[in-house]
């Protein structure tokens, strides 16, 4: 009996691990030239490199603001879904602490309405403009075509903190219960081992 009640508890402690690899949120606050973005981006938990290969992220909301105008990009779990999502290289890496991403080489991350309003982190000759340089790029009201606000970047740059991720000592804790656990099941089967041997 004390065998199943010890597997539930383990079950239990397994599927609590489980649910904290859920998803991630990231929080954005980039101030951009005249220009900002500021909002929050959601993954699937993925820690890693997000792309559209990849997959990963799952969700964002955006307040873009290019100093003449403002625009929100919404995702396809918020309200009001009116953006989709590009990054068709290794650039974004996603960590427990942040969301990054790296300029250093050519590849970008697009989030763009219908209407053209959006936000591009492109590296070397990335594909938003096709800049020489790794840029980070609003846009909502911004003719001509190269006037929107844009902040130059050549190494791997945090683009977004996550709130309320589990630390490392959580998942350890969680380890170190499952470990006793099993070792207590395993003392409890031995000694009805022992017992039976007594008998004959």
């Amino acid at each position: 009996m004390t065998f199943k009640r010890t597997g539930v508890l383990f079950a239990f402690l397994l599927a609590g691990a489980v649910a904290c690899s859920a998803s991630v949120t990231y929080n954005v606050d980039l101030t951009i030239g005249i220009g900002s973005v500021t909002g929050s981006i959601t993954t699937d938990g993925t820690i890693g490199t997000l792309s559209n290969a990849t997959g990963g992220i799952t969700d964002w909301t955006l307040l873009l603001n290019d100093g003449a105008g403002t625009f929100t990009l919404n995702g396809p779990l918020s309200a009001g879904h009116n953006s989709s999502w590009t990054a068709p290289s290794s650039n974004v890496t996603a960590t427990l602490s942040g969301l990054f991403f790296d300029f250093s080489f050519s590849g970008y991350l697009l989030f763009e309405s219908a209407g053209a309003d959006f936000v591009c982190f492109a590296g070397i000759g990335g594909n938003c403009g096709g800049y020489s340089t790794g840029i980070i790029d609003v846009c909502t009201i911004c003719p001509p075509v190269g006037s929107e606000p844009k902040v130059d970047e050549s190494v791997n740059v945090q683009i977004g903190t996550a709130e309320g991720v589990p630390e490392p000592s959580t998942f350890t804790l969680l380890g170190i219960g499952g470990v006793v656990l099993l070792g207590r099941a395993n003392r409890h089967v031995l000694g009805n081992l022992r017992n039976r041997r007594r008998r004959f």
